[in-house]
């Protein structure tokens, strides 16, 4: 793995998490595709067990990232619509058994 992941992981360091969501930005406002970008803070868990849990269920092409200095996961979703929201945001708290909250991005 190369130095822009936590080691061991496929989670990027959260610097190299903003640089990407900024592309994403990017690619909304030129070409209108659209992203859904969720934060969800880790209320009754380890690091590590949410790491493996997210991994086995989402696509490879979406992107995490942790944020050690406030225990929060990012999750970045190129080429989802924002209709989507509510739909994926269940999917996620029910497979990390509610273990994480959502904070509003």
């Amino acid at each position: 793995r190369d130095d822009k992941y936590l080691e061991e992981t496929n989670f990027l360091k959260y610097n190299e998490f903003l640089n990407r969501l900024t592309q994403e930005k990017r690619r909304e406002s030129e070409f209108g595709l659209e992203f859904l970008y969720l934060k969800y803070h880790l209320t009754d868990s380890e690091f590590e067990d949410i790491h493996s849990n997210l991994s086995s269920f989402m696509r490879s092409v979406d992107v995490f990232s942790y944020e050690d200095a406030n225990n929060m996961i990012h999750i970045l979703l190129p080429a989802t619509p924002h209709s989507a929201f509510s739909i994926i945001n269940e999917r996620i708290m029910k497979n990390l058994d509610y273990k994480v909250a959502l904070v509003n991005t």
